[in-house]
């Protein structure tokens, strides 16, 4: 593609109504586009992975060069690590969801039930860590305030 022009398909899906500032950026990044004012940016919550999961749903051939991100972002590592179970956890929220309340409150009351809204916010929190950690901020405290300034360096990864 040529870096000069955005080809069509994917200027309609960022000036969409199902975009987010995640899914603006898989595109934006895979294609050598600079950052929007705002940055580019991780999935933070089902929502945000929704929409990432149905654009790259719309364009397989993003999907398929999901791998490079790291490459090009960093804090994207992790979830391209995970996305395979990322899309499973999903899934799985939307069909909870779609359960009726009683259905879910009955399964909540078993031994060992857990609700998967939950369990997946946790691992987002997870993964915004690592991710944060991976793009030079450290935590102040707790894992819900974070620096990036001077001193701090971004750490790298070895394998």
């Amino acid at each position: 593609m040529n870096n000069t022009v955005m080809e069509g398909k994917y200027v309609d899906w960022i000036t969409g109504s199902d975009t987010g500032t995640s899914s603006i950026t898989i595109i934006l990044a895979l294609n050598g586009r600079p950052a929007p004012r705002y940055g580019f940016d991780i999935p933070y919550d089902m929502g945000d992975l929704g929409r990432c999961i149905r654009m790259l749903e719309k364009f397989p051939e993003l999907e398929a060069r999901l791998p490079e991100l790291p490459a090009i972002l960093p804090m994207w590592t992790p979830y391209v690590d995970c996305w395979r179970d990322l899309k499973r956890k999903y899934t799985e929220v939307n069909e909870w969801y779609t359960k009726p309340e009683t259905e879910r409150k009955a399964h909540l009351r078993k031994k060992h039930s857990s609700d998967p809204g939950k369990e997946a916010y946790q691992y987002m929190k997870r993964l915004e860590a690592v991710s944060r950690y991976l793009g030079g901020w450290r935590p102040q405290g707790s894992l819900d305030h974070w620096k990036r300034g001077e001193g701090i360096q971004p750490a790298t990864v070895t394998a």
